[in-house]
């Protein structure tokens, strides 16, 4: 089961407290007005097997960091482009054994080399990383 809002579309907290289902595995999110009460309602939720939350404003990187780590067995595509994201959320996503894509783009406070390194060797399937548009990263990665 799956679940999708882009666009013109705006989904508050309030949508995902009502709808909110046991059986979703792909959920977008993405440019939706919802905050870590929606994320945290999701990690009580089912299996993510995809999740989209990019361009959401009001998620902060505990949220993120507490959804994904609730999933980190079963997620295999995370996108969270233009996402307030730091350490937390990096290394949470260093235990995704089964991602295989993911975007970390657009984001302008870069978290330490370390969150980096874990991620580059915690991440065995990883197929498609988008970290454009960062211009923190370091050279000593």
């Amino acid at each position: 089961v799956s679940t999708q809002s882009t666009g013109g579309v705006r989904v508050y907290d309030s949508d995902i407290v009502r709808c909110v289902s046991a059986n979703w595995s792909r959920v977008c999110l993405a440019e939706s007005n919802i905050t870590d009460i929606s994320l945290h309602l999701l990690a009580l939720r089912g299996k993510l097997v995809e999740l989209n939350l990019c361009w959401c404003d009001d998620i902060t990187d505990a949220g993120i960091a507490a959804l994904v780590s609730a999933h980190s067995s079963t997620l295999q595509t995370l996108l969270i482009r233009k996402c307030v994201y730091g350490t937390k959320t990096l290394n949470a996503i260093a235990h995704c054994s089964k991602l295989r894509v993911l975007d970390l783009s657009q984001i302008a406070d870069i978290t330490t080399d370390a969150s980096w390194r874990a991620l580059a060797t915690g991440l065995p399937l990883l197929e498609n990383l988008d970290i454009s548009w960062m211009f923190g990263l370091s050279d000593n990665l």
